[in-house]
């Protein structure tokens, strides 16, 4: 865990800060502009993930720390990255989505069973909803809003990761059949959620419009802070 935590830290800082400080001077000084100064945070956090594997760390912590040492050092440059940043998210997202199924997905179609199915169906109604559910006891909201929030957490790329961070560590029958479970959860997520997003959020806010004014739902709220919004 230290090995981890602390080699994590340092490739992160190294990558974030070093990185930071060296596209900061280069593209004050008119020599790294447009997309370059983008692709090259995506370029640190490759780094930093890397390099910390390389040590033994987590990689994950080191992409994390390196965004915040890169902030710190280079926040000028933050301004002009989110948008492309998130842009290319939504893409390697796409991307995992569609490895998922052709890699992990398909020659596991045929080792559902009725536990795994059974849980599968646990995970994505009352293991989700019902903490939410109460957890917005004295919300003042609708308790259909609030079921409507539990059910829209899918189970996409953060159970795709620690089934596959599972599976390595483990190398057995236990291994497997946690990576049988989570391409399953994840299936009946992406089929259920993406078929009920659309009508029943439209369905919902029709009738949020059409209720009383005085909703907690329909109060204004202080637009919460973007990371641009942050970094001016």
């Amino acid at each position: 865990m230290a090995a981890q935590l602390g080699f994590g830290l340092t490739a992160g800082i190294i990558a974030g800060a070093g990185g930071g400080w060296l596209l900061h001077r280069r593209a004050s000084a008119h020599q790294v502009e447009g997309v370059y100064r983008q692709l090259a945070t995506i370029a640190m956090a490759a780094a930093a993930f890397a390099g910390a594997e390389v040590l033994g760390g987590n990689g994950f912590i080191a992409a994390f720390v390196a965004g915040l040492a890169f902030a710190r050092v280079a926040a000028n440059e933050c301004k002009d990255v989110q948008d492309f940043t998130e842009d290319e998210a939504e893409l390697l997202t796409a991307i995992t989505f569609l490895i998922f199924g052709a890699v992990l997905a398909g020659p596991r179609l045929g080792n559902l069973t009725w536990e795994i199915a059974l849980y599968g169906v646990l995970s994505l109604t009352l293991v989700r909803i019902v903490p939410v559910v109460i957890s917005m006891i004295g919300s003042g909201t609708r308790y259909e809003t609030r079921v409507f929030f539990g059910w829209f957490g899918p189970r996409g790329l953060a159970s795709i990761l620690f089934a596959l961070v599972a599976f390595e560590d483990l190398h057995n029958s236990t291994g497997e059949l946690i990576m049988d479970i989570a391409v399953w959860t994840v299936l009946f997520s992406i089929f259920a959620h993406g078929m009920t997003a659309s009508p029943w959020a439209g369905r919902l806010g029709r009738k949020l419009e059409s209720g009383p004014a005085d909703m907690a739902e329909m109060e204004e709220v202080p637009e919460l802070p973007t990371r641009r919004g942050m970094m001016q």
